[in-house]
């Protein structure tokens, strides 16, 4: 099937559409299967827990100033584990809002209006108050899929430092 010359970008898109499901290609890139959702809280569960842990230790071990950073550098991971949580691929930065909008998770403490201002106000100042909150909700989904183990890895004595 050759090209037709007198077709506009537009009707080569629509014939394109007709012929490959397009929105079927990118829902399968959106999501992930249950091995694949848990292998990835797996993963990044402990490194969300680990930099949150740092971040809310610092302060105690006299480097207040780091503790911002490390509250940031936590966000990635919390992000991977609440999309993963979902069976859904964490999107890109600049689609977050988008994505959370027009396909929400499937939870209301994690829809845009709530999740979205908690991150940012880690973002802002790494408020230990907002990084317990997201905690506690990340640790009650997490535990609720099955990934207790994760959690209990760690010792109680960093899981009472990360609780309100």
């Amino acid at each position: 099937m050759g090209a037709d010359p007198g077709a506009t970008r537009s009707q080569s898109a629509l014939r394109l559409q007709r012929r490959i499901p397009i929105g079927n290609i990118l829902d399968t890139k959106r999501a992930l299967s249950s091995a694949e959702a848990d292998a990835t809280v797996a993963r990044y569960l402990d490194a969300y827990v680990n930099q949150t842990y740092r971040s809310l230790k610092n302060p105690r071990d006299g480097r207040p100033e780091l503790a911002h950073l490390d509250a940031a550098e936590s966000l990635p991971f919390a992000l991977e584990v609440v999309f993963a949580l979902h069976q859904r691929v964490r999107p890109y930065n600049k689609f977050l809002h988008w994505e959370l909008e027009r396909h929400p998770l499937n939870n209301a403490e994690w829809r845009a209006g709530q999740l979205l201002p908690a991150i940012h106000g880690i973002l802002a100042d790494g408020t230990p108050a907002l990084q317990r909150s997201l905690f506690l909700r990340i640790e009650r989904s997490a535990r609720l899929a099955g990934h207790d183990e994760t959690l209990d890895d760690w010792r109680e004595e960093a899981l009472i430092l990360l609780r309100p």
